[in-house]
């Protein structure tokens, strides 16, 4: 049993760890600002849906139509 070639074995698995951390932090960072902006563009597209939908029953529906 060696010690030395133990703490070298910890010491390289802590130095991948920590690098594959840094890559998952990257691609988080990467795919938040995609997510965001999709959210984002689907309550904009969903706003301007309801927003038309109103002035078309507002101006040009009858009676029936708005009810």
């Amino acid at each position: 049993f060696d010690e030395k070639k133990y703490d070298e074995e910890n010491y390289n698995e802590l130095k991948e760890c920590i690098f594959i951390h840094q890559h998952i932090l990257k691609m988080v960072s990467l795919v938040g600002s995609i997510i965001s902006f999709s959210v984002f563009a689907q309550f904009l597209i969903a706003a301007a849906v309801l927003a038309l939908t109103l002035v078309n029953i507002v101006i040009f529906a009858d009676l029936s139509g708005k009810v």
